[in-house]
């Protein structure tokens, strides 16, 4: 039997809301903070979350470890899993975009007929992390060695128009930010995870601010989940934590399987 995940997270904002500056006040709720999730791990390469009542965490050799319900924050050990295929994203059309890392590439394929469609090269050393958005209409890829997050529109030929889209904050000295994961929230806000943090921008790729690591651990990989999608999980070496932000709604579409 083959499953096949898709997430869907719909933006439904107003182009007034969307404009407008969010300095990080606006998005942190006052008296919330990081909380641990219990629960013993192997080191975490991804957490996913395709339902607002399952969060899925990954080893770094794309087994499920298990899964958190965000109601209970009660972890549920997994031993029938299917891998993770990481770097995947459906689009249209039967189509599918892959980062190719060792390549620098992104291929477009289409599964039925198993044809490679299209292939664009990258013009950065180290694609570290892709996420489309939530309109389904751009790539965001970030070079894990530099601060910089391209942006690329998608169309049915392939990735056009590519360029630096948002320019992430490093320590003094250093050019790298180690960009691991791109994830955006039911409100088009685009979070990434790097080696200062999580960098937060608006949908119009201004920087809102960065949350600190809560853990001695650098931060792998993020994800939203609960049934306002206000959850945010991050993952930091075999940790993982969360915290509520300011999210008024969202809308989850529950995994299609097949």
């Amino acid at each position: 039997m083959k499953i096949r995940f898709c997430l869907f997270v719909l933006l439904v904002a107003s182009p007034d809301l969307r404009a407008q500056d969010m300095p990080l006040s606006q998005i942190l709720i006052p008296g919330e903070n990081w909380k641990k999730v219990d629960g013993t791990f192997k080191p975490i390469r991804y957490l996913t979350s395709y339902e607002p009542d399952v969060v899925n965490v990954w080893d770094d050799k794309m087994k499920l470890q298990g899964t958190i319900n965000p109601k209970e924050m009660r972890v549920k050990t997994l031993t029938d899993y299917i891998p993770l295929q990481p770097d995947r994203f459906s689009w249209e059309n039967g189509i599918t975009l892959v980062l190719d890392r060792k390549n620098r590439a992104v291929r477009f394929e289409r599964e039925n007929p198993n044809e490679l469609v299209n292939e664009v090269k990258l013009p950065f050393a180290e694609p570290g992390a892709m996420w489309i958005t939530n309109d389904r209409a751009t790539v965001l890829i970030g070079d894990a060695a530099s601060n910089h997050i391209w942006s690329y529109r998608i169309d049915a030929k392939g990735l056009a128009a590519g360029e630096k889209y948002m320019t992430l904050r490093l320590k003094k000295g250093t050019i790298r930010a180690e960009t691991s994961d791109i994830r955006t929230d039911p409100l088009g806000r685009i979070f990434a995870a790097t080696i200062e943090g999580i960098q937060i921008f608006d949908p119009t790729g201004r920087l809102c601010g960065v949350l600190l690591n809560p853990s001695n651990e650098r931060v792998t990989t993020i994800c939203f989940g609960g049934e306002k999608g206000d959850l945010l999980f991050i993952a930091c070496g075999k940790e993982i934590y969360y915290r509520r932000l300011s999210t008024p709604w969202a809308y989850f579409k529950t995994a299609e399987k097949k």
